[in-house]
């Protein structure tokens, strides 16, 4: 898999920012490059037996390139996933423009700053900006962590919007660590 393990500790090693790129980088690369072999090699290894129906594939014995361009793509976006999970200070921020009609938006997927995967996900209310006494509880962001810890998956659900609600919206999606709260994503609802 490219994507920056979980807890993935290098020693000594890695204590330069240089050093836990390219150690990261070789990681995250050999997986993909051996996807890319493992794909490929099956692939032959089928065209040779010649017991393979053609739809597995592609058209007229061509391999399937879906997965070749799937571990690519995977792996060209390496160093951005590297530059924000190195950084950890840049928490995302998800903007969701609503009409005062609607009661579900989701599923917006954000990659989060930290690496938090088996962590219990939180969100605060969503608080009014210009009425901080205007809320809507917690239950209406459904937020799902990734298996692996590096992405959140936000919804809105069952919002009662009327015309009193309309205006911008603020919520965060946090977890904690022990005793250190980590802020995954910053929630922005723009109801109109």
């Amino acid at each position: 898999m490219s994507r920056i393990g979980c807890g993935e500790d290098y020693g000594g090693a890695a204590s330069s920012d240089a050093m836990h790129f390219w150690t990261s980088w070789a990681a995250a690369s050999s997986a993909s490059y051996m996807n890319m072999l493992l794909r490929g090699s099956t692939w032959f290894q089928s065209m040779l037996m010649g017991g393979a129906p053609s739809t597995q594939h592609g058209s007229r014995g061509t391999p399937p390139l879906s997965g070749f361009f799937e571990d690519w793509f995977r792996l060209a976006s390496f160093p951005f996933q590297w530059w924000s999970r190195s950084r950890g200070d840049d928490i995302p921020v998800l903007v969701i423009a609503l009409d005062v009609s609607a009661s579900t938006k989701g599923d917006y997927q954000v990659m989060t700053p930290y690496c938090v995967p088996d962590s219990t996900v939180q969100v605060t209310p969503l608080r009014k900006l210009e009425d901080p006494g205007k809320e809507f509880s917690p239950n209406t962001v459904e937020v799902k962590l990734r298996q692996d810890g590096n992405a959140v998956t936000v919804s809105l659900i069952d919002l009662q919007l009327g015309d009193k609600d309309r205006g911008f919206y603020i919520a965060l999606v946090w977890t904690a660590d022990g005793a250190e709260r980590r802020p995954l994503a910053i929630l922005n609802v723009i109801v109109m």
